[in-house]
């Protein structure tokens, strides 16, 4: 039997919608792991985000060392981190036609990064169990919860267009449907796509 045992749900736009929180355990909780929207385009490289992570975890670990000396309260070490979008949805239907309904910390678990180590709470049989709101919400995170920069999922159609943005997010749908193929960012995502499938293409001889 596989880790995930949840029966479908219904009000859930896909069926693996709560499978991204068994990430750690899929990683043996070790290690930085990265969980990703399906209809994310990178525009940057990962490799900065990692950096600026580790960066953050070296901080807190001399913060940690200075409070332990002075006989300190210490302090709260993050767990798994994102963007804390703060919006209300624009439109009522996001893609392929599902309710685009607005929640707390909507889209906060749309980009993770899991320091898998501390989040062993996070374990097959509570996935399996919580709520939907309990895991997309981080209530089994608490206060360790800690802050990417908006460009690291940036809300196509949300937000305004922006070049520099790491991730684009196409959350409302992207040039591969048909009611938002003149989204905003179009023209990266079809950058991507002919490079990746021109080549697919030539070698099957699509173009003789």
């Amino acid at each position: 039997m596989g880790l995930y045992t949840r029966p479908p749900d219904e009000k859930a736009a896909t069926e693996f919608s709560l499978t991204r929180f068994l990430v750690p355990a899929l990683c043996d909780y070790e290690g930085l792991a990265i969980f990703a929207d399906c209809d994310m385009l990178a525009m940057g490289n990962v490799a900065e985000l990692v950096a600026l992570v580790e960066r953050h975890q070296e901080h807190i670990k001399k913060v940690q060392a200075a409070q332990k000396r002075i006989g300190g309260p210490g302090c709260p070490t993050d767990v798994v981190w994102c963007c804390m979008h703060d919006y209300t949805p624009k439109h009522a239907v996001k893609m392929d036609g599902q309710p685009n309904a607005a929640y707390p910390r909507k889209n906060w678990s749309s980009f993770l990064v899991f320091d898998c180590a501390r989040c062993t709470m996070l374990t097959p049989e509570y996935v399996n169990s919580a709520t939907p709101a309990q895991l997309h919400r981080f209530e089994w995170a608490g206060d360790s919860v800690g802050g990417l920069p908006l460009e690291w999922n940036w809300l196509v159609g949300e937000y305004p267009p922006n070049p520099d943005a790491k991730i684009l997010h196409y959350t409302e749908g992207g040039p591969w449907f048909k009611e938002t193929v003149d989204c905003d960012h179009r023209n990266d995502w079809l950058a991507e796509w002919y490079r990746l499938e021109l080549p697919v293409r030539m070698a099957q001889g699509a173009f003789a």
